[in-house]
């Protein structure tokens, strides 16, 4: 992450397994979420080494109630339907609002996606917790192992 400053708790969990998601259900990652305290802010960054097997594939993340959340994909854009780039900002604002990434072209198993975003958290503990499926359900939706998320916490 770019800017830590010194003495700022940063952690950083990996997937350790690959887990795979057979339908369009948002599902919660098995490794990747941290801990957030009551009243504190978080940035956050995931770097995901993802796929789906013939359909594309959506992420979330979950907060605690009270928190807001703002996050995206590195880079301000993603893949449309169409198979091309769209390099608009697209940005979620709520616990679980998905965003999808596809147009992955046939036979392309793995790719890599860089996720950022930031929460401030409320009078809630609770988990930042990535979600994923299947846009379409079609086959598997898969976050391979050491994909991983890393939080700095601001306050």
């Amino acid at each position: 992450m770019i800017g830590i400053s010194s003495g700022t708790p940063v952690r950083t969990v990996r997937a350790t397994a690959n887990q795979g998601v057979s339908n369009t259900t948002l599902t919660n990652s098995t490794y990747l979420k941290e801990a957030l305290l009551a009243n504190e802010v978080v940035r956050f960054q995931a770097s995901l080494i993802t796929g789906a097997s013939a359909g594309d594939i959506k992420f979330a993340f979950t907060v605690p109630a009270g928190a807001t959340i703002i996050w995206g994909f590195a880079g301000g854009g993603r893949w449309d339907s169409g198979g091309t780039w769209v390099s608009s900002p697209v940005v979620a604002t709520s616990s679980g609002a998905a965003l999808d990434w596809v147009g992955q072209n046939a036979g392309v198993q793995e790719f890599m996606i860089l996720i950022i975003g930031s929460v401030v958290n409320g009078a809630n503990a609770g988990d930042l917790q990535l979600q994923f499926a299947e846009l379409v359900n079609t086959a598997t939706a898969t976050v391979y192992a050491n994909s991983t998320l890393t939080t700095e916490r601001i306050t």
